[in-house]
């Protein structure tokens, strides 16, 4: 299956994020562990995991845990998953000491099939990920419908409780009541415009501090801006849906938020903790229970979750600032899972190596990214160790390609199977024991034996053999060994 390139970049990109996460998630296991009899600090590590999950997977600072763990110079296995993103990158499947052999060698080197685990992959995943958006879609539709269908509370209680409660917290956008009889939990929906839902059976009970203590909860939501932080929950189970943390992320932040919200309420209204934890165990008489994969804030949930309320009720002092900078400090570190390196030194090649070179060479391509270094890299579909015997430029399909010297062409491949060796490519004969492949073409302008000039149109980019994606695998060659072409050829103009 030939996915595009766009599509292959993300498949890859959400595996490596999926590592970036558990990464993260390993560094805080014991903090998150010691922090769960403080909501707080438990809420607020998670909150640094759900950032992972949402942040760039190219995100690089100076000074941060990716870049510490290269500087140690962890084993090749690891530190490639930092230093690298996959997409656009292709591996021939030679060995170290298959570096010596003739550049003619180059077609017989790659005869045996890959399975392509990115098609596997991906159609996983969008079947998966299309199941979890049409189970929320439904959801979230059927609690609006139910919405629409109810009508607005106008009993003098809860409307005056309502204008209490907004004026003593200062919230300024506007609140609607609403009420029907076909659902049974009290929840909270809407960001610039929320709306409380409040069932029949609440508004006709009897209990004065009940009817408080969830009024006051589903307002203590909205000024937290809880659903703003629901939205981005369901939107990383439905992207992630196959990452266990993903769930757990999900739950513990859901029964964090309600004890927080536990917390405040206790802080800005008049009720007791005994008061407020009755009104929590009348729940289970109601039968108040919220459902799961709602994706909205609500006072009732399920009896496990209200018994972790009831232990956490007492809570303690709120996060003091020295630990809120210490938090903004470790984001700071964690969360940039990218290493930051200087990309002028990266493209730009010494002087005297390009002096040294037999030849004048140029660029092969104008337009496109290095997606893959020379040397020793991860294979994308065996997981193994390779050693990449050029460099990997991702480019659209169909950008031109130019003869890196003059030369003569000793080899043209047009014909190839799926998912094996080079692809479509050929390899050009400068002299002086230099020579250049150019792999996994998708048009060739030249044959075997024709002259061609140093910026000359050889072929365009493509997709064709062992490829994750559109690119031109460059090698270059001089002598008997493979060097690296970013030593000998400026790419800095690359666009």
């Amino acid at each position: 299956m030939n996915f595009p390139g766009w599509v292959f970049e993300f498949l890859s990109a959400l595996g490596l994020q999926s590592l970036y996460v558990l990464i993260v998630f390993l560094v805080l296991a014991i903090p998150i562990v010691r922090s769960r009899n403080h909501p707080q600090w438990e809420y607020s590590l998670w909150i640094l995991i759900m950032l992972r999950f949402i942040l760039p997977v190219n995100l690089a600072m100076p000074f941060s845990l990716a870049q510490w763990m290269q500087s140690l110079r962890l084993p090749l296995r690891l530190e490639c998953f930092f230093a690298h993103h996959s997409a656009g990158t292709d591996f021939g499947g030679t060995s170290l000491s298959q570096l010596s052999e003739p550049l003619l060698d180059w077609p017989g080197a790659l005869n045996t099939a890959v399975i392509d685990f990115l098609d596997i992959w991906g159609i996983f995943w969008g079947f998966g990920a299309i199941i979890m958006m049409v189970v929320f879609i439904v959801r979230y539709r059927s609690y609006q419908r139910h919405l629409t269908q109810g009508r607005k509370v106008t009993e003098i209680f809860w409307l005056t409780q309502s204008e209490k409660l907004q004026r003593r917290l200062g919230i300024r956008r506007r609140i609607s009541l609403v009420t029907a009889p076909a659902l049974d939990s009290p929840f909270t929906t809407g960001i610039l415009k929320p709306i409380i839902f409040i069932p029949e059976k609440v508004i006709r009970a009897k209990d004065v501090t009940l009817k408080k203590a969830i009024l006051t909860h589903e307002f203590m939501h909205i000024k937290r801006f809880d659903q703003f932080f629901n939205h981005f929950t369901v939107l990383i189970l439905i992207f992630f849906f196959f990452h266990p943390l993903a769930w757990l992320m999900s739950r513990r932040m859901m029964l964090c938020r309600e004890s927080l919200c536990d917390q405040y309420v206790l802080r800005h209204s008049r009720l007791s903790r005994a008061e407020y934890g009755a009104s929590l165990i009348s729940l289970l008489g109601l039968s108040l229970k919220q459902p799961p994969l709602s994706g909205i804030s609500g006072f009732g949930l399920a009896a496990s979750q209200i018994h972790y309320r009831l232990v956490h009720l007492k809570g303690g002092p709120p996060m003091k600032k020295r630990k809120r900078i210490a938090l903004i400090a470790t984001a700071l570190f964690l969360l940039p899972m990218a290493v930051q390196s200087n990309s002028s030194q990266q493209n730009t090649p010494d002087q005297q190596l390009i002096d040294s070179a037999p030849v004048d060479l140029t660029a092969p391509i104008r337009q496109g990214r290095i997606s893959a270094p020379f040397g020793p890299m991860i294979d994308p579909f065996k997981k193994i160790e390779r050693h990449h015997k050029g460099i990997d430029i991702a480019a659209e399909t169909g950008t031109t390609l130019y003869a890196a010297a003059d030369g003569k062409v000793v080899f043209v491949q047009k014909e190839f199977k799926a998912q094996q060796g080079y692809g479509k490519n050929v390899i050009i004969d400068h002299g002086s024991g230099v020579q250049t492949r150019y792999a996994k073409m998708e048009r060739i302008f030249v044959k075997s034996g024709d002259q061609v000039k140093k910026g000359q149109q050889i072929g365009e980019v493509g997709s064709t053999g062992i490829s994750t994606g559109p690119h031109l695998h460059f090698e270059l060659k001089m002598g008997k060994d493979f060097v690296n072409p970013q030593d000998y050829i400026d790419f800095s103009g690359l666009n």
